[in-house]
Order: C-alpha cells, then sequence, then structure tokens
C-alpha cells in the first residue's frame, strides 16, 4: 500500500469510527528545514485545539507487518488521551504585554528554511537564523509552543530586534542551559538501558547496575580515561542549541578551560563543544558533521553542516569553514 493510501485508509477508519461525533482532517504539516509530516485530527465540537496524531511512523510500522487494524486504534487512543475538554481561550495572545514574558528563542538552519523565514521575524547568526516562538505551559493543556510570524509581530506593533531583546531575557531564564561532560551522558545512557532491561527485583539494588555501566563505558573508551567532549543544551535538552546565543557562556567555559572551543551542532536540540588542543586537524571535524547530519541526524532537526570556533581572546564565535 503506497504511504498516501494509507493515511486516506486511516482516515476513513476513524471517521466510521467517531461517526458525526466529531471532525476527522488528514493535515500536511510543515516542520524544520521544509520537512513536511502528514497528520491526523480528531476535532469535537465543544473544542477550539485538538492534538495531531503524525502518521509517518505508523506506516513504517504497518509495511513492517502490524496489523491495520491495531495501528488505527493506537492513534485513536494516543487523540483521545491527549484531548483538551473545552474550548482554549486564545484571545490572551493579540495583546504583547501578555505573551513577552514567554517568548523565547531558537537555532535553525537558514538555507533549509529559506521559505520558512518569507513569513515569521528572524535575525541571522552567521550560517543560522534566530527564530521566535511562545513558550506554553497549561495545566489543561501541558507544555507547548506557538511560533511567532511576521502577522503576530504586525498585530503586536513590535520588531524583530524587540522579539531577539525579550528573548535574551526569558530563554535563559525559562529554559536554562546545562554543559555535560559526554562521558557523563553516556554512563546514563547505558545505566538507563540496564535498568530497562531487568526485573523490578533486580532493580532494588542499583550499585552492581552503576558498575555494569562503567565497565561498559570502560570497555567503549578502549581503557581512556575520559572522553574531552561537553554536551551544552538547555535543561529539557529541546531547542538546546540556542544556549550558544546565551551571553557569557561559551567565555565562562572557554576561560575555565583555558582553552579556545571547536563546536560541532550535533543537532537543533545540542551542541557538542571540544577545547581546541584536543584537535589536530579541524578539517576532520568538518567532515564528520556533515556525515553524521547526513547518516544519523533526521532531517528536521539538522541544524548546520558547518563547525564553529570560539576565540575567548576575542570572545567570538565564526565559521571555522567559511
Amino acid at each position: 500500500m503506497k504511504y498516501q493510501d494509507f493515511t486516506s485508509k486511516v482516515k476513513k477508519a476513524i471517521e466510521e469510527y467517531v461517526e458525526e461525533t466529531a471532525i476527522v482532517r488528514l493535515n500536511t504539516i510543515k516542520k524544520n528545514n521544509g520537512v513536511e509530516l502528514s497528520g491526523i485530527t480528531i476535532m469535537h465540537e465543544e473544542q477550539n485545539i485538538t492534538p495531531t496524531v503524525y502518521l509517518e511512523e505508523f506506516y513504517c510500522r504497518y509495511e513492517e507487518g502490524e496489523s491495520f487494524g491495531s495501528l488505527v486504534k493506537e492513534i485513536i487512543d494516543i487523540s483521545e488521551k491527549n484531548q483538551i475538554k473545552e474550548k482554549f481561550n486564545v484571545s490572551f495572545f493579540s495583546d504583547y504585554e501578555q505573551v513577552k514574558s514567554n517568548i523565547v528563542f531558537k537555532l535553525v538552519n537558514a538555507k533549509k528554511n529559506e521559505d520558512l523565514l518569507k513569513e515569521i521575524p528572524y535575525i541571522m547568526y552567521l550560517d543560522m537564523a534566530i527564530v521566535f516562538y511562545y513558550l506554553l505551559s497549561d495545566d489543561e493543556i501541558g507544555s507547548a509552543s506557538i511560533l511567532i510570524y511576521t502577522s503576530h509581530m504586525d498585530v503586536w506593533g513590535v520588531t524583530a530586534k524587540d522579539l531577539y531583546r525579550q528573548a535574551s531575557s526569558n530563554t535563559p531564564r525559562l529554559l536554562g542551559a546545562k554543559i555535560e561532560n559526554m562521558e557523563d551522558i553516556m554512563r546514563e545512557i547505558l545505566l538507563s538501558d540496564i535498568q530497562r532491561k531487568c526485573h523490578k527485583e533486580e532493580q532494588e539494588d542499583e550499585s552492581w547496575m552503576q558498575d555494569m555501566a562503567d565497565q561498559m563505558l570502560h570497555q567503549a573508551l578502549n581503557g581512556k580515561e575520559s572522553i574531552p567532549m561537553y554536551v551544552l543544551s538547555n535543561q529539557s535538552k529541546h531547542n538546546g542549541a540556542s544556549c550558544l546565543l546565551y551571553h557569557d557562556i561559551l567565555n565562562e567555559f572557554a576561560l575555565k578551560q583555558q582553552k579556545n572551543l571547536y563546536i560541532l551542532p550535533s543537532s537543533i536540540h545540542e551542541v557538542i563543544l571540544i577545547t581546541d588542543n584536543e584537535i589536530d586537524n579541524p578539517q576532520n571535524l568538518c567532515e564528520m558533521v556533515k556525515d553524521v547530519n547526513e547518516t544519523q541526524v533526521a532531517e528536521e532537526e539538522v541544524l548546520s553542516d558547518s563547525v564553529y570556533y570560539y576565540d575567548r581572546k576575542k570572545g567570538e564565535l565564526e565559521i571555522l569553514n567559511a
């Protein structure tokens, strides 16, 4: 079955399930880097917002042999579980004074988002673009975000520079920042994987699991003492590459290490920091970033193919392979 036939069949199956109690829509949603995804929504009469369930993963599972009926049931269950029972008041969004304290920024690939940048306010940052969104936290709908378009800016009577000044204050306050050693991150991943595979009674004593994680990490490192790489992201690890924009964060880390830094944009969610004394041939980093972006990073999460260099004496970030 072709993908378009699959999505149409899903829509029809859900319409038969809800009968006339809701409106089922099949939508194309534009994501980061020009990626377009298919999503299904189930809108009841008492609602004005509803969750979108993306269908690409379900199609892959269907192709791998899962039954169509079970997948449709799961889609309906996900939608119903995340339904907003009452109409959500969106009138506040027309008042800049009510929204400005929750405006934050993120970094995206400028070239891959050329069409989107025609519709939204942005500020160029090297070969990337700083864009803005409203961070929504509500007891009823949980955490969500609203991308800010030029039309919003026109209603508010503000400029992109106004948004940047506001977001420069809000983003560190609301999302924070964290720099972690790559070794510690690998250890956490290994420990989490061990815990997931263990029986409940085995999880009561974590010491042996920590020892096993340490042994596995030691093997992965081939006996080396540590990995001289650090990961910079925000507390949620979502759109965390924007931490590059935080005032003095790179400078303080570089001064602490007493080294200049190479910065690898591993995704829109985080960047990797490496002190320059650890790298003999920086060109290898450029090739590695491109290869990882092509083979390991989801298309909508790619930030840049560039490698950046931070000079602590100049206090500047520049493109290494410009």
